[in-house]
């Protein structure tokens, strides 16, 4: 009884070891194909002239880098700020933190405070004005740069990221600003367009 369940045993882990081996050779084999069609679509995409995979898959990296970065570093500034506002600190010549003592610090952070809140209060009124002047100026020709520098960004971006390392989505902004900025001067300018 005992010598048979053995003898059972054993010819159950042979089957299992036959399986494993079996998958695994199936399982390479799937890879080798996988691979193979991942080379032939490369070939094509770069007869194409189209990128490779792993080329658009590290622009789409970088663009995702970029949405990120765009809310990150205002937020970390504003992390900074507000462990500066805990522990007012500044650099001396070495490059050594020196807190600020006595009733000084009260009368920074309370500056600091007010400062910050004058900042963003014309920050806002920038903006809402720049709206307001954006949507007087919209026409076709606006449609035309806003198109225009979306779509030289999208294709020049890496070559742009090569010389400068810049955030492209506020490149966009800025150049869309800069072509506002513009038409409203030579509008004032020339009394046209």
């Amino acid at each position: 009884m005992l010598l048979s369940d053995r003898q059972r045993l054993r010819g159950e882990v042979q089957k299992f070891i036959e399986e494993m081996h079996r998958l695994k050779t199936e399982l390479s084999e799937t890879q080798k194909l996988n691979q193979s069609l991942q080379q032939s679509n490369d070939d094509l995409r770069n007869r194409n002239g189209l990128m490779s995979r792993s080329e658009q898959e590290q622009i789409e990296k970088e663009i995702e880098d970029d949405v990120i970065d765009f809310f990150r570093i205002p937020f970390m500034w504003y992390i900074r700020f507000c462990e500066w506002l805990v522990f007012p600190t500044y650099d001396n010549a070495f490059k050594q933190k020196i807190a600020y003592t006595g009733g000084r610090t009260w009368i920074i952070r309370i500056l600091a405070i007010i400062v910050v809140f004058f900042i963003l209060a014309i920050v806002t009124l920038i903006i809402t004005e720049g709206i307001r002047q954006y949507e007087k100026m919209w026409d076709e020709i606006s449609q035309m740069f806003l198109v225009g520098s979306l779509s030289g960004i999208s294709v020049l971006g890496d070559a742009i990221r090569e010389y400068l390392p810049v955030n492209l989505i506020l490149l966009f902004g800025f150049v869309n600003t800069g072509i506002m900025l513009l038409k409203m001067y030579f509008r004032k300018k020339f009394d046209y367009m």
